[in-house]
């Protein structure tokens, strides 16, 4: 183990600790710009095929989406992953997103779509929730076109992506909308508490701590917003019987850590099935390492679980 300020983190996250991404409302719209180059810049999987499209919305008339295929099951009817990247609401996929997405693709062997949501400030507040459903709703319609088994689809994402990922299983309840197969939450942002333990304690961590979080949601939801709470905050939905099973990770010095676990018990006391792994020695974003044992460990766990899941 490394040590970096009070904080004690696995040693391979240690370069990663001096991460701390800055959060400055009026360079948002230059950043994103910027950040868009990163969709050149992902290279080229020979195990894989990568599609870019684009997916009908009614919010915003065309959503982006890339698409990787396992390129040795091509003419096969496959499970599907949704992957919601992460960013705060405001920021682009990164490169990491897209290593993410191809090892879910290969190990899983599944198709992965990854939308290119829209990012507040631009866009705030449920911008991003309803292109989350809307992808969700047409990958369900148009499974058979896409090579996808309807059945055998599932939503994960990271952060603001956890986020997305467990609105969408929320909505799709409320509107009587078949549940995807499963929801794969990583350090998910589920719990608008800005009093919780952890967002109390975790105000100086890398990548991502509640000092930020004051300014990603100030960003993200406007003022005066009628909006239900649970779609910002999925542990405030009044019930969470009937929605999809759950893999939920968590980072031990993370200001979202106990929303990831109040939410994995709320799970649980209303029914849902649900599995929670809390990382150590990590910090949010901790899979950005992806040649670190604790990244080996989780894509061992998430894969495990969504085999299990496409499985039956």
């Amino acid at each position: 183990m490394k040590k970096s300020r009070k904080y004690t983190y696995e040693k391979d996250l240690k370069i990663f600790s001096l991460i701390n991404p800055p959060v400055v409302l009026p360079l948002l719209p230059l950043m994103q710009f910027f950040m868009k180059a990163f969709y050149y810049t992902d290279f080229a999987d020979k195990a894989l095929s990568v599609k870019n499209t684009s997916f009908p919305s009614e919010g915003c008339g065309k959503i982006p989406v890339r698409i990787y295929s396992p390129k040795e099951k091509e003419g096969e009817r496959l499970p599907c992953i949704i992957f919601y990247h992460g960013g705060g609401f405001v920021y682009n996929a990164a490169p990491h997103h897209f290593t993410l997405a191809k090892n879910l693709a290969k190990a899983v062997g599944a198709r992965v779509i990854l939308p290119d949501y829209r990012l507040a400030p631009k866009h705030p507040f449920p911008a991003a929730v309803n292109d989350a459903l809307d992808t969700y709703l047409f990958v369900r319609k148009n499974a058979a076109t896409l090579g996808i088994d309807e059945n055998k689809i599932a939503l994960c994402g990271d952060s603001a992506g956890g986020n997305l990922s467990a609105v969408t299983c929320l909505i799709a309840k409320e509107r009587g909308i078949p549940q995807p197969a499963a929801q794969l939450l990583l350090y998910p942002f589920v719990d608008g508490d800005a009093q919780s333990p952890s967002m109390k304690e975790f105000t100086d961590t890398p990548m991502c701590n509640s000092k930020a979080a004051v300014h990603y949601n100030k960003a993200y939801i406007p003022e005066g917003t009628t909006e239900k709470p649970y779609r910002f905050s999925a542990v405030d939905a009044p019930d969470h019987s009937g929605l999809a099973e759950a893999y939920i990770e968590t980072a031990e010095f993370d200001c979202l850590h106990d929303g990831g676990v109040k939410y994995f018990e709320k799970l649980k006391k209303d029914g849902t099935r649900a599995v929670l792994f809390e990382t150590k020695g990590t910090m949010h974003g901790y899979d950005i390492a992806i040649k670190s044992k604790t990244y080996a460990l989780c894509m061992k766990k998430r894969t495990e679980f969504l085999k299990s899941i496409f499985a039956d």
